[in-house]
């Protein structure tokens, strides 16, 4: 990475799981074969602890390693400077700091910090601006803003706010987990916001297609950590931004991709970790059901026959990701 603070590159990256042994410990090995899986697919980067990889629950010990081993892996399988974006959920600016600095000690580019929530001012813009240059100032890595209303106690990041934030040369994107596309326009479209060195991404790929069109880098989307080829595809087609540069067969191929992936991340958001991590291993064989810190337990509602409902959308699925 160039002294430039680049941001990470544009496509479809996935927030992984991290994947636990029956004792609770940290199944590295796991870890490191899907993190190859997903390079070996066409996704462009992973993230590694986010909310989908239960990173409030990894305990610091743990966290070089996980770092460690995905970027041995990677980089062994031919994928030499892989795209590694590792999450931070700590308040203070000192702790997020340190967890940035071990990020880069063990091989990562970039940190995806979330937006420090606890007893959340939502109209506090300049605290929110103030704590990210603060981090930033000090950061070894360039950092990606992380916006997810569900896990930040409702708090929306405003686009005012983003594009402040925006002007720091480290700080080089956001990620936008909430489905709200009129304030990822006043972002991607605001004049202020140099969209070469700031990139912002949606945390849901199934409205991937309508941002691409106002000038989003991609997504950042849990369901590509089983179907990454039919996400990866789907951005493609989306850069397309009109009906008349597909051919016949590819606006066909673009619908049925967008129904798709819409319908199965029903999934997140219904059963949030849990149900990724279930369709993580039952689709792809990645980790165990019900492996999990968050609550220990969970899954998609039923079992084997709760899973049996989701069958034909993912068996569609299938059928088109075997093709591409």
């Amino acid at each position: 990475m160039s002294a430039q603070f680049t941001p990470p590159p544009s496509g479809v990256l996935v927030p992984v799981p991290t994947f636990f042994n029956d004792d609770q410990s940290i199944d590295l090995e796991t870890q490191a074969v899907h993190a190859v899986y997903l390079a070996k697919s066409g996704i462009k980067g992973v993230v590694l602890m986010g909310s989908t990889g239960e990173g409030i629950r990894i305990h610091p010990s743990e966290r070089r390693a996980v770092i460690e081993a995905v970027r041995k892996a990677v980089d062994a399988a031919g994928f030499e400077n892989y795209p590694v974006i590792v999450g931070t959920c700590e308040h203070t600016v000192q702790g997020t700091v340190e967890q940035l600095t071990e990020a880069k000690e063990a091989g990562a580019q970039w940190g995806q910090c979330l937006v420090p929530c606890y007893n959340a001012d939502v109209h506090n813009e300049d605290g929110i601006v103030n704590w990210f240059y603060d981090v930033a100032d000090k950061s070894p890595l360039p950092i990606v803003v992380y916006n997810y209303p569900g896990v930040s106690n409702g708090l929306v990041v405003q686009p005012s706010t983003l594009a402040k934030l925006s002007q720091h040369p480290k700080i080089v994107g956001c990620k936008l987990s909430h489905g709200n596309v009129a304030l990822v326009t006043q972002v991607t479209l605001n004049p202020a916001v140099d969209m070469k060195n700031f990139h912002v991404y949606t945390g849901l790929g199934s409205i991937l297609v309508p941002l691409l069109s106002i000038g989003a880098s991609g997504c950042v989307d849990g369901t590509a950590g089983w179907f990454p080829k039919s996400l990866v595809r789907l951005y493609d087609l989306a850069l397309k931004s009109t009906v008349s540069q597909l051919s016949p067969e590819e606006l066909e191929l673009r619908k049925k991709l967008s129904y798709g992936i819409a319908a199965q991340h029903e999934i997140v958001v219904k059963f949030g970790v849990p149900g990724i991590k279930e369709a993580t291993s039952r689709v792809r064989g990645f980790g165990k059901v019900g492996s999990l810190r968050l609550l220990r337990k969970g899954g998609i509602d039923g079992g084997d026959a709760g899973w049996a409902t989701w069958s034909p959308i993912m068996q569609a699925m299938e059928d088109i990701e075997k093709t591409l």
